[in-house]
């Protein structure tokens, strides 16, 4: 079952890089079965991926409860260049909801995570 949670979590990472949101039940099963198996890495990556696909639908506050979910997990996990797609969702949410003053502060919040990944991992580009 933890095989079958990581391969739908991967396959939803790559329709969200393609902004593919037409398989909505791939994405939910993900998540679902990321918690049912309590895979906290999986978790926070297929919850960032839901939170995108229902910031796509137009359905926000569900999107607000997965981005919850999901940067509760990146952060508990040390997951900071996952945290950072995290805080790109959150930036997106902001913005739909016309708060632009906080989209932009998640945005750089975003590069900071992103920079404290790199240099923590030693690599550099």
């Amino acid at each position: 079952m933890e095989a079958g949670a990581i391969v739908l979590g991967a396959l939803g990472w790559l329709d969200t890089g393609r902004g593919d949101f037409s398989e909505q039940r791939l994405f939910e099963r993900a998540y679902g079965l990321a918690r049912h198996v309590d895979d906290e890495v999986g978790t926070a990556h297929t919850a960032t991926n839901l939170a995108e696909l229902r910031l796509a639908m137009g359905h926000s506050d569900d999107a607000h409860e997965a981005l919850d979910i999901a940067l509760t997990a990146h952060q508990a996990v040390w997951l900071y260049e996952g945290l950072s797609y995290g805080l790109e969702a959150a930036a997106r949410l902001a913005w739909s909801d016309r708060r632009s003053e906080d989209a932009a502060r998640l945005l750089g919040a975003t590069d900071g995570y992103a920079t404290t990944w790199t240099c923590a991992s030693g690599v550099h580009g």
